[in-house]
């Protein structure tokens, strides 16, 4: 997951029995994640739904890494929830996800970290938001450029969302200054694309789609 190595994922999970996986909370977590970055949203509830009701009925104790499960879970409650803008449901599953997700989990916790920041963007409290973000974004400053450019590109979203063309505009750079060794990345291709809208609401179109295009 944290190297984006979805089809890897896929290959791995079908080599084992599909009711198997089925009764394993953390193999249907694993599902899950891989049903969101292909943007199946009803393959992703529907793995949420089945680990839910194992919860329901599985004995204390049953769960190897529970509470790591549990907090992948509780991350991608925190998207459902924001998904049907509900703010303060997106808000409290995304804090307990990050609570119990291990800090090695990089994408779950980068997920997390992005909807708890759009949770308090929903719910108005935008600076809180913004100040337990960039807190978890400056972990990743000098250690981690590719998921330092990954914070910056949700961000942008953020600003974006806000309309902020200013702050746009300095993610999508920084973005792209993270990435300077690594221009082939797609988080670079994105962070042109940022930058392609914030010149785009300037009404610079040439400008705009010369950045597009770079």
């Amino acid at each position: 997951m944290d190297n984006e190595q979805w089809q890897r994922l896929e290959r791995c999970l079908h080599m084992l029995p599909e009711d198997f996986v089925e009764r394993n909370p953390a193999l249907l977590v694993l599902e899950s994640w891989l049903h969101h970055a292909r943007q199946n949203l009803s393959g992703m509830v529907s793995c949420l739904k089945m680990i839910e009701a194992f919860n329901a009925t599985a004995p204390p104790g049953l769960w190897v890494n529970a509470k790591h499960v549990q907090g992948h879970l509780e991350a991608q409650r925190g998207f459902i929830h924001y998904m049907e803008a509900e703010g303060e449901s997106a808000l409290a599953s995304s804090r307990l996800a990050l609570r119990d997700i291990p800090r090695h989990h990089k994408r779950a916790r980068l997920f997390a970290d992005i909807y708890q920041l759009g949770a308090y963007q929903m719910t108005g409290d935008l600076e809180t938001g913004l100040s337990i973000y960039q807190k978890s974004m400056k972990r990743y400053a000098e250690r981690d450029r590719i998921y330092q450019a990954a914070y910056l590109g949700n961000l942008g979203l953020v600003y974006w969302m806000d309309a902020n063309l200013i702050t746009l505009q300095q993610s999508a750079e920084s973005l792209l200054d993270a990435l300077k060794e690594h221009p082939r990345h797609p988080m670079a291709s994105y962070g042109l694309y940022l930058l392609g809208i914030t010149l785009y609401h300037r009404n610079e179109l040439h400008n705009a789609c010369f950045a597009r295009l770079c």
